[in-house]
């Protein structure tokens, strides 16, 4: 850390400099820093001052970066996440007591709670928890919608359709739930999906992208081929390119 004093100026206490940095009334623009005499100090005889003088004109990486740095997660392995495409598990259960506790828990648990969450995930053993995740799955936040995406793609229902695709108009909001919507399309095999799936191709960021060309790969149809030509060939994303190319293949057996 390091302070300035700014006459004057009453600055806000930063608690978080990796997302709040620069964010005043008065705001930084730059800094230099020059050897001085350090009148009245003390030397430190373990530093080399030759050797270390040259540090200070060295460019600095920015102070966000000198505090509690952190490892970058790597990609799809956040708890609130998932691996691969959906659907993960195909298991089939009648109803049951089990069946009943998980409903109450998720109509009893905020969007947020690991509780709701588990639920959701859990009752994709369940057909006849369907209407109950279709109405969730309405005012569903970005982290419950992907846990209940985990569930409709196990279920794989043609009634699910209609309410995926009514959650998929927010697309691109929505992520990392909204993401896998296609994946629930495909797993259902409905070719309805198609259209509101490559309308969205230009909307959308790369990972979205690479689950719609996925999905677009097991639905099929002509509309489908058409957009995996394209992306196969103009996406700037290469895995997507990849991808549209794979799903074509496919398409093409």
């Amino acid at each position: 850390y390091f302070r300035l004093d700014l006459p004057g100026w009453k600055l806000r206490d930063i608690r978080n400099y990796d997302r709040d940095f620069g964010n005043e009334t008065a705001r930084m623009i730059g800094y230099r820093m020059r050897l001085v005499d350090a009148t009245g100090a003390s030397p430190d005889t373990s530093l080399d001052t030759e050797k270390f003088a040259k540090k200070f004109a060295q460019a600095h990486p920015h102070p966000a970066k000198m505090i509690n740095p952190r490892q970058p997660k790597a990609l799809e392995t956040d708890p609130i996440q998932t691996n691969g495409f959906l659907p993960q598990f195909r298991g089939r259960k009648p109803p049951d007591e089990r069946m009943k506790e998980l409903v109450a828990q998720l109509k009893a648990s905020p969007d947020r709670a690991y509780k709701a969450w588990h639920a959701a995930q859990q009752l994709g053993e369940y057909p006849a928890s369907l209407d109950v995740l279709h109405e969730r799955l309405k005012t569903s936040s970005l982290d419950l919608t992907l846990f209940i995406c985990k569930a409709l793609a196990q279920i794989a229902d043609p009634k699910s359709i209609d309410p995926l695709l009514a959650k998929w108009r927010m697309a691109p909001a929505g992520a990392p739930g909204t993401r896998y919507i296609p994946d629930c399309l495909a797993a259902i095999g409905d070719r309805r999906a198609v259209k509101p799936l490559v309308a969205k191709l230009k909307q959308v960021r790369f990972d979205f992208r690479f689950h719609i060309a996925h999905a677009l790969g097991i639905l099929g149809g002509p509309d489908a081929e058409v957009a995996l030509k394209d992306l196969a060939a103009n996406d700037p994303f290469p895995p997507i390119r990849a991808e549209a190319a794979a799903a074509l293949k496919k398409l093409r057996k």
